[in-house]
């Protein structure tokens, strides 16, 4: 039997009708079936979260408290310039975590830099260009202002807390 009739034989019991399974155990089940043969493998549960106007305002009115710290890291006079780097770090945080905008079904959709430009007016060619250095979860990125970072992960903690 190949490797693939297995894996559909394994899959045909992780999906029980009774949909007895947790997600920890279906995990389980899968690192299981693949550390049998020498694989390693990381199961993860992507949970969406949705961008909501009042996370939307909260963004908004959290630029201000970060307005002058990061104009003082990155050296800018321009507030333009310390604008769209803020909403650099904001996309890179709510494409991290899977954030989406729910459509007429109410069913989530991922952000894309397209919807997240029009929201909130900045410009996505910029926005899209600077995200290899903005964006500190990547590992290879570029290693620019990285003073920045704690003001990244405050960011984050102000777009996360409900």
């Amino acid at each position: 039997m190949s490797d693939q009739e297995l894996l559909m034989m394994q899959l045909e019991k992780c999906y029980p009708e009774d949909k007895s399974l947790s997600p920890i155990e279906m995990r389980n089940l899968f690192e299981d079936f693949f550390a049998k043969r020498g694989l390693k493998l990381k199961v993860e549960f992507l949970r969406e979260n949705e961008l909501t106007q009042e996370l939307i305002s909260r963004i908004r009115r959290s630029y201000d408290d970060f307005k002058d710290e990061m104009k003082r890291v990155l050296k800018f006079k321009s507030d333009r310039l310390v604008r769209n780097k803020y909403y650099e770090m904001v996309f890179a945080i709510l494409d991290h975590h899977h954030f989406g905008i729910a459509n007429k079904n109410k069913q989530l959709i991922k952000i894309s830099l397209n919807r997240f430009a029009v929201i909130f007016e900045v410009n996505r060619k910029t926005t899209s260009g600077n995200q290899i250095i903005t964006d500190f979860y990547r590992s290879g990125r570029y290693k620019q202002h990285n003073e920045l970072e704690t003001i990244f992960y405050k960011i984050e903690n102000v777009i996360l807390t409900r």
